[in-house]
C-alpha cells in the first residue's frame, strides 16, 4: 500500500518547509496529518489504531505540558503552539512507542543544525529559534519507514 508513504512524506515535507521558512505549522495541515494517520490505522497498518490514538494524545499532551512549564518558569514562550499538535499528529502515524525516538532524533538533528550555524559564523544562544516541527518531521519519516518496513518505496 503506497498511499500512506506518499501522503506522510508530502505532509511532513510541507509542514517542515513552512516551519523552517515561517515558524508556522498550520492547524489544517497538522489536523490532516493526524486524521490520515488514524485512517491508516483503520487499514490494519501497524501500529494499531489504539496505539495511534494514544500516540496522538501523548504527543500533544507531553509537549503542551513542557511548553506550559517552560512559560511559567521563564516567563516567555519556548515552544510554538503548533509543535505539540505536530508531535500529536506524528503520534497518530507512529504510535506512542515511537514518540521518544522522534524527540531524540529531532534533538540530535537540532544539535547538528546549531553546530552548522556556529561553523558558518551565526550566533547561537538560548534565544535562537530552531524549527522543532521541522526537526520532528526529519526524525519521524525515517522512523516510520523503518517501523513499517516500507524501505523507502515512494513510487
Amino acid at each position: 500500500m503506497v498511499w500512506p508513504v506518499r501522503h506522510l512524506a508530502w505532509l511532513l515535507m510541507t509542514l517542515a518547509a513552512l516551519d523552517v521558512k515561517h515558524h508556522w505549522l498550520p492547524d489544517r495541515l497538522t489536523v490532516l496529518l493526524a486524521l490520515s494517520g488514524l485512517a491508516a490505522g483503520l487499514f490494519s497498518l501497524e501500529p494499531g489504531l489504539p496505539d495511534r490514538l494514544i500516540g496522538g494524545l501523548a504527543g500533544f499532551a507531553s509537549l503542551s505540558v513542557i511548553a506550559a512549564v517552560y512559560r511559567r518558569i521563564r516567563k516567555r514562550d519556548g515552544l510554538g503552539a503548533g509543535d505539540p499538535k505536530m508531535l500529536g499528529a506524528i503520534g497518530c502515524w507512529l504510535g506512542w512507542q515511537a514518540l521518544p525516538m522522534v524527540i531524540l532524533g529531532a534533538s540530535l538533528v537540532g544539535i547538528l543544525v546549531a553546530i552548522s550555524w556556529r561553523w558558518r559564523g551565526q550566533s547561537v544562544s538560548a534565544d535562537s529559534m530552531l524549527p522543532l516541527g521541522s526537526l520532528m518531521a526529519v526524525a519521524a519519516f525515517p522512523l516510520w519507514l523503518f517501523q513499517t518496513g516500507s524501505g523507502g518505496a515512494l513510487y
